[in-house]
């Protein structure tokens, strides 16, 4: 998937469950609104 999105990248959690995105659903939407700042923006995401 990551291969087929611009400057995606793929991010780890550790610690949660499954879906990571609900375990973790704060960390998530962090990590989610930069990549989609960084697409507005029309630059490379850097996602830590």
């Amino acid at each position: 998937m990551a291969a087929l999105l611009p400057n995606a990248a793929i991010w780890m959690f550790e610690e949660g469950g499954h879906p990571a995105i609900m375990t973790n659903a704060e960390r998530a939407a962090e990590v989610i609104c930069r990549f989609c700042s960084a697409l507005d923006a029309g630059a490379a995401a850097e996602i830590q």
